[in-house]
């Protein structure tokens, strides 16, 4: 895992956050890095009444699978 990063395109525009797509290694995939990293990063914005706006099919999964966060979601799709 050393010297492999994921990566999250987003944008911003006020309190909401727009989760453009997230980019996992190959070789991480399959591990829940995906997960955890968007676990980390929901729970971030969330300190900071942040909304998100989902966009890539891997993020709109994640959320449908972690309800606690559906309130944070703006521009369901």
């Amino acid at each position: 895992m050393k010297g492999q990063h994921v990566l999250l395109d987003y944008s911003k525009n006020d309190d909401v956050y727009e989760l453009i797509h997230i980019e996992v290694p190959f070789t991480l995939r399959d591990n829940g890095v995906g997960s955890g990293f968007l676990h980390s990063v929901m729970e971030h914005l969330q300190h900071k009444d942040a909304k998100v706006k989902p966009r890539c099919p891997f993020t709109k999964s994640f959320l449908n699978e972690n309800p606690q966060y559906s309130n944070m979601v703006v521009g369901k799709s």
